[in-house]
């Protein structure tokens, strides 16, 4: 399951911002545009989770509370 999850995000890296080929030559520019791509993936990433909580906590909310006893 590991082994899928990170290879979908290299998949996604490489199909969906650019990174078959790079833009720069050097090792240090190639570096430098590898982790801003990388850094922007997990801020979308990290914002989809937040949504994705906050949609959970909405239906939570909807929900009517049952007498505890």
């Amino acid at each position: 399951m590991r082994s899928q999850t990170i290879e979908s995000r290299f998949a996604d890296a490489k199909e969906q911002h650019g990174m078959r080929w790079t833009k720069y030559t050097g090792i240090q520019k190639v570096t430098m545009e590898t982790t801003l791509i990388f850094a922007c993936i997990n801020l979308k990433k990290n914002r989809q989770t937040q949504n994705d909580l906050r949609v959970c906590l909405r239906s939570e909310r909807s929900r009517p509370v049952s007498a505890p006893f």
